[in-house]
């Protein structure tokens, strides 16, 4: 393990499940951002990623690896598929010999790949945990790309914390947190969505996964004590999932079905004008591990009235760029709109706070943050702890009973070199 020649830039083999346009949350977010602003620091990045259609074009420095895997479809969102991703993604760099000085994958979906690369081409791996798991064999691949891997990246304290109490004889998660683009996300006047809106119509947004654990629900029920105060004011929610029908039924068992709006996904510059045009930014999240949405926000100088958990009690200042509410209590988080919404000039100075705060947050200094990690994987004092390898072991034992037969033949080959 030792660090590229002098003179040749550092060669970094990528692998993730999302990439614009098919981006399901932070990941794919971070993924797009992450390895646009290494390419600027001429770090040249191999980007592994599913064959599917319609890839955003990648910047100069960034090349897209579409992997032959099966076509993703309803296993998409388990193991099944994503080991036959890895699979698929070893194979296709041995086939065509592509040369890296380390691999970086993210989140469990992508943890074979990272550690079967590791195995056969001798390299560091680093690892990337986004949220971490709790199900089998979800979780079990998430420990052993954690007991594997060189490093450990995670975007917030409370989930180093979170990793370290569920496994303590693994070494502490390196943090860096996630960075927003304030060139692409930035200040616009408050303005209604469209045509047949008044004037004075205040808008609280909800971008996210329609999923339990984001909270939508419990901003719908905070939503229906707002409006007795405020008739003028409405809901948009962004974003999709599984509680997107049980949310429109819960919209119209509220009254509310004409003044909650349900958009679907929105990306680029429709996601930015939704942030422009809402007054107040709602992240009612019962588990946050970061919070990319409250940072977006921030940086189009929008307040956020937030749950108080996770990730985003690091980037929200309470009182200051917003508002922190105890979690899943939808009175106090309609308590908390309510004073944005009616305190004009309370929200305005929310809103330039929250600005200023974003701007702490540039991905430049992630993706130099993270290539300090590249380095220091690359240095040959780096030697593999044994706790660590007793931990990957024990893994690969926990892991292998929560697999199908054909999938456990398939993890066995990869884990083989182990």
């Amino acid at each position: 393990m030792t660090a590229p020649p002098a003179g040749r830039a550092l060669r970094v083999g990528l692998v993730a499940s999302e990439y614009p346009p098919y981006v399901y949350g932070g990941l794919g977010t971070h993924v797009e951002a992450l390895t646009a602003a290494l390419a600027e620091r001429s770090v040249q990045v191999e980007l592994f990623v599913p064959t599917r259609v319609g890839y955003k074009q990648p910047p100069p420095g960034v090349r897209l690896r579409l992997v032959p895997a099966r076509p993703p479809g309803s296993a998409e969102s388990n193991a099944e598929f994503w080991v036959d991703f890895c699979a698929a993604t070893l194979a296709y760099l041995d086939r065509l010999g592509i040369e890296i000085d380390l691999v970086h994958c993210h989140d469990w979906l992508a943890v074979l790949a990272g550690v079967g690369v590791q195995a056969r081409r001798r390299v560091p791996l680093v690892f990337s945990v986004h949220l971490p798991q709790v199900a089998h064999p979800h979780a079990e691949l998430e420990l052993l790309g954690l007991a594997a891997a060189e490093v450990s990246i995670v975007n917030s304290d409370a989930m180093r914390r979170e990793l370290g109490e569920r496994d303590p004889s693994l070494p502490p998660a390196v943090v860096i947190p996630n960075g927003v683009d304030s060139s692409r996300f930035h200040a616009g006047p408050v303005g209604s969505a469209g045509p047949g809106r008044a004037d004075d119509d205040l808008a609280v947004l909800f971008v996210g996964r329609l999923v339990p654990e984001k909270g939508a629900d419990v901003l719908l029920r905070a939503f229906a004590a707002v409006r007795s105060r405020m008739p003028h004011a409405r809901l948009v929610i962004v974003g999709d999932g599984d509680q997107a029908l049980y949310l429109r039924r819960l919209a119209r068992y509220f009254g509310l079905a004409r003044e909650v709006e349900f958009t679907g996904w929105l990306t680029g510059d429709e996601l930015v004008r939704a942030y422009r045009l809402a007054a107040v930014v709602a992240v009612p999240s019962r588990y946050e591990p970061f919070g990319l949405v409250a940072l977006e926000a921030m940086s189009c100088a929008r307040p956020v009235v937030a749950s108080r958990i996770g990730g985003l009690a690091e980037i929200i200042k309470h009182e200051t760029t917003g508002l922190l509410v105890p979690t899943a209590d939808h009175l106090a988080l309609a308590q908390g709109l309510v004073r944005l919404l009616t305190d004009d000039r309370a929200r305005d100075a929310a809103g330039q706070a929250a600005r200023s705060r974003a701007l702490d947050y540039p991905w430049p200094a992630v993706a130099a943050a993270t290539e300090r990690q590249y380095v220091s994987v690359l240095q040959p004092s780096n030697g593999r702890d044994p706790r660590a390898v007793r931990a990957v072991r024990a893994a690969i034992d926990d892991l292998m009973p929560a697999l199908s037969s054909r999938t456990r033949v398939i993890a066995a080959t990869i884990l083989r070199e182990l």
